[in-house]
């Protein structure tokens, strides 16, 4: 054994070392490494996570599991099966578990080949899996059978393992990877018809091929996940689901309003998932794929997807997603399902972000008839009220924080007494809604849990309910992962809510192409998922909603010489720093800072301070002087200056000057002591090479780098106070603010309308102009508390009568950032959008607010585009991105970001015509 070890050179042990991999051999059984359960531990991961560095198939050979009749786990020929490592064997530390689907150990592999595994998978260098060769289902006594091992690893580090692992790839006939479950299920070992042709549905290849097309180049904007999600559900027929016979409504008193057929076809559809049933003969339907088998003894269930044949009734999960598109009444459908199942005991959560909060409490008042519905917000000074409080309502809703700040931490499964005191402590001291069992748990907006490691994502997951579901209208974004996490969430699909299983059946064969994983996801989908959009139709042929008509006005904005001027300045000085960061290689950063001040100089010239055309003006030193200056060193009017620069940064959607992405810099913005901003992760990776901001070259280190305070700090003003208050605030120079004006008067009086910016300063110019004006407005901004929000909204929406026109506001000034998702506005129909940026569908979702269920009135969207001006190369950046998708599911993280990088790259060069 010595022997074989050693034959890995000291060298590329040093290499995984230096690949950020250690040997930390694990002491638990979980199969889970031990990064990931500490990463879970130490801290909030960020809620939209970048796609991992998907490991890539190595090695197979034939091996055997050994050890069997100790055992009594099951499996059938062909079955995939997980290995796990079990380093408190009190025979052998080096032991390697076999784990059938249902989480019975089978065996173990074989002491000479679990010694050469054991050391790279407790370094997490490698994952180990297997699919058998031989069984154990046929009643005869076993004491090994065969099994194919593949060895998976990241790309980057397979260089480093071809020494590691030299002893399989030369020794092993058995190359290729594994196939996935085939179309055609056929189990030896069960004695009878083991063939019965049951699986996974057949389609024509040609569609196929383009549904892993669309797999293949999924992109981050909403547009590319809504064509991916249509690819995969386009089999699916939802004009002929069946309509519930007796929906709440306004005839049984419990609705104020009556649904809408699409609507009562959904809660049908809700109602059947909770209570699933499994196939009672040979020849039914399969239910969340399993299906049921003749044997000679007697029957079995066998699941098409793994391939998992058992005697034993399977669990099923209850519940499902909820995919509707955006404005199409996925909260009253949801209600309703509360209201059609009153009968079974129980509360339901529904965990939403804070956003949508007042959303839930203004669709109970507005839609469930009095008396028919007891609920109960969860939040902020209201959480003071024990388990058994919450068990008397029908509803309780909270915030996805809430659930993360109550959640009990894992418990320690390496047999630890101590680790297991904790945890056992930690549990009782869990939250109250940690202590409920639930009816019913609901996630909406649930594309946020995402991110498996996210405490959020746990905490929902550890939730004790009988019945789970998730509303998102994208509930792939990035990755099919996504729904693997989805999957985790709603315990259903047993064992694809699991990510090991996840990724050996579905992740990995999609990357490779594989058409029957496509099919697999497609089928997967088809029993988890029910989408519809707004072009979705009836049994008749028409749309399942009838909305109003929407127009689209692009309106050219003409610079004034003095805004021309400066603008001509800044590009020009764009170009050139660009062309030097080309030359030199030091990164564009200070061209996006640049890019960003173009932006608002379309809006005024007044908005970019005095200070950016000073350090413009003046050259970059070649030469950096000085040491790094510590935060800690600068006086606290200087931190306070630093922080509020920020904190604009972070509220106009800034990018990363390094990743070039405003979505990673928002989870963790950081700004260096000379007042550049980046996303902490980017910058400290720069100052491993290079100790220089990247913006201006000046001398830096760690300590020169400040994050924002805590979220809960009490210097927080309220914005829409603040705005009519604020006498300090002086008028700038519009052509923009001058352009909406002169629409806002000649529109009719009772006509609302929402006024779209991403820059926060802009919206202040807005707001001083509407008040000289003598036009009522009011605000949303992202900051509000929740009472807040829902009193705007509320006064927003109320109509405009003779006896109210004065006191009702017209105008509603909101950040996209802020007001893109989950808030309902139909009170106007006309929509201004005064700066456009790369991802038309953040304008979309905003859009959305006021072109959903409920609008009366036909929709204006008028796109305000500054003349000669980057915004028009942003539009046409725009349609491009729309025809085309950027980011792949099979690569790497690494390869994403680069691809992502390179992309931007080339619109920078696009923008400011640099050739």
């Amino acid at each position: 054994m010595e022997s074989l070890m050693s034959q890995g050179s000291s060298s590329s042990r040093n290499s995984l070392s230096q690949a950020g991999l250690s040997n930390r051999p694990s002491k638990s059984s979980s199969s889970k490494r031990p990064r990931e359960e500490n990463n879970g531990v130490k801290q909030e991961e960020e809620d939209n996570p970048p796609l991992p560095e998907m490991d890539e198939h190595f090695v197979t050979f034939r091996t055997d599991v050994v050890g069997v009749q100790y055992y009594r786990g099951l499996v059938g020929r062909g079955e995939y099966v997980m290995l796990r490592r079990q380093p408190e064997n009190q025979y052998d530390s080096n032991a390697v578990q076999v784990i059938n689907a249902s989480g019975s150990q089978v065996g173990h592999i074989p002491r000479t080949v679990a010694a050469r595994l054991a050391e790279l998978m407790d370094m997490s260098a490698i994952t180990v899996e297997g699919r058998m060769v031989g069984q154990n289902l046929d009643g005869a006594k076993h004491y090994k059978m065969g099994m194919d091992l593949s060895i998976y690893a990241k790309p980057s580090l397979k260089e480093v393992l071809q020494t590691e692992l030299s002893w399989a790839l030369n020794e092993t006939a058995v190359q290729k990877p594994p196939p996935t479950a085939s179309l055609s299920i056929s189990v030896s070992g069960f004695k009878g018809h083991g063939n019965s042709g049951v699986g996974l549905p057949a389609g024509d290849e040609p569609a196929m091929k383009k549904l892993l097309e669309g797999l293949k180049q999924i992109g981050e904007d909403q547009k590319q996940a809504d064509n991916v999600m249509d690819s995969l559900t386009s089999d699916v027929d939802v004009s002929k689901l069946p309509l519930h016979p007796n929906p709440p409504g306004i005839a049984n008193g419990q609705l104020s309003t009556d649904m809408l057929p699409h609507q009562t076809q959904a809660l049908k559809w809700m109602i059947e998932r909770e209570n699933p049933t499994l196939p009672k003969a040979p020849g039914d339907k399969q239910v969340q794929f399993w299906v049921k088998q003749k044997g000679d003894y007697k029957d079995y269930f066998l699941n098409v997807a793994t391939k998992t044949p058992q005697y034993d009734e399977p669990v099923l999960g209850k519940g499902g997603i909820i995919a509707d598109g955006m404005g199409l009444g996925k909260t009253l459908t949801m209600l309703s399902l509360v209201l059609a199942t009153k009968k079974d005991k129980g509360a339901t959560l529904i965990v939403c972000p804070l956003s949508v909060l007042s959303n839930w409490e203004k669709q109970i008042g507005d839609h469930v008839a009095h008396g028919q519905m007891t609920h109960y917000t969860y939040h902020g000074a209201s959480k003071g009220v024990t388990a058994k409080t919450l068990e008397q309502y029908d509803v309780i809703i909270t915030t996805y924080n809430a659930v993360a700040a109550e959640a009990p931490i894992e418990p320690a499964k390496n047999g630890s007494p101590t680790k297991a005191k904790k945890a056992k402590g930690a549990a009782a001291s869990a939250g109250p809604l940690f202590k409920v069992k639930w009816k019913r748990v609901v996630a909406d907006e649930g594309h946020v849990m995402r991110n498996p490691k996210a405490k959020m994502t746990q905490g929902f997951a550890a939730l004790q309910a009988d019945r789970r579901w998730i509303c998102t209208g994208t509930p792939i974004v990035n990755s099919p992962s996504d729904l693997g996490s989805l999957l985790t969430c709603l315990r259903i699909c047993k064992p694809l809510d699991q990510p090991d299983y996840f990724k050996t059946l579905l992740l990995r064969p999609l990357k490779r192409g594989d058409p029957t994983a496509a099919r697999l996801l497609q089928a997967l989908i088809g029993e988890v998922l029910l989408r519809r959009t707004k072009e979705s139709k009836d049994a008749k042929g028409n749309k399942i909603i009838e909305l109003p008509g929407i127009e689209y006005f692009r309106v050219g904005v003409k610079l004034d010489e003095e805004t021309r001027k400066v603008y001509d300045e800044i590009l020009e000085g764009s170009r050139q720093r660009f062309q030097e960061a080309i030359e030199t290689g030091q990164g564009t950063a200070n061209v996006l800072s640049m890019l960003t001040r173009m932006r608002q100089l379309c809006l005024s010239a007044q908005l970019v301070p005095q200070s950016f055309l000073d350090d413009l003006r003046r050259p970059i030193p070649k030469v950096p002087a000085g040491p790094a200056i510590s935060i800690s060193s600068l006086t606290p009017e200087k931190k306070e200056e630093l922080i509020a620069k920020l904190r604009q940064y972070v509220e106009e959607d800034t990018e990363c000057g390094v990743c070039y992405d405003e979505a990673e810099f928002v989870k963790r913005p950081c700004i260096t002591d000379c007042g550049h901003a980046f996303c902490y992760p980017c910058i400290e990776r720069v100052l491993l090479t290079a100790p220089l901001c990247p913006m201006d070259r000046h001398p830096i280190g760690l300590p020169s780098i400040l994050e924002l305070p805590p979220d809960d700090t009490p210097e927080y003003v309220d914005p829409l106070e603040s705005s009519r208050k604020d006498t300090s605030l002086l008028p700038v120079k519009s052509a923009k603010i001058d352009e909406l004006v002169k629409y806002l008067k000649v529109f009719p009086g009772d006509e609302k309308t929402l006024v779209f910016s991403q820059f926060t300063s802009f919206l202040d110019q807005v707001a001083l102009r509407l008040k000289a004006e003598g036009m009522e407005w009011t605000r949303f901004d992202g900051r509000m508390n929740a009472s807040k929000r829902q009193q705007v909204i509320s006064e927003f929406q109320r109509p405009i009568t003779p006896k109210n026109a004065k006191s009702t506001p017209r105008v509603m000034l909101i950040s996209l950032k802020s007001g893109a998702v989950g808030l309902n506005l139909t009170a106007a129909s006309n929509v201004f959008l005064c700066d456009p940026w790369w991802q038309s569908a953040i304008e979309a979702q905003a859009i959305d607010r006021v072109h959903r269920m409920g609008q009366k009135k036909e929709v204006r969207v008028f796109q305000l585009i500054a003349e000669d001006t980057v915004e028009s190369a942003v539009l046409d950046i725009q349609k491009r991105k729309d025809a085309l998708v950027a980011k792949a599911f099979e690569k790497s993280s690494k390869e994403s970001k680069m691809t992502k990088k390179e992309a931007r790259f080339e619109e920078l060069k696009e923008l400011l015509g640099v050739q």
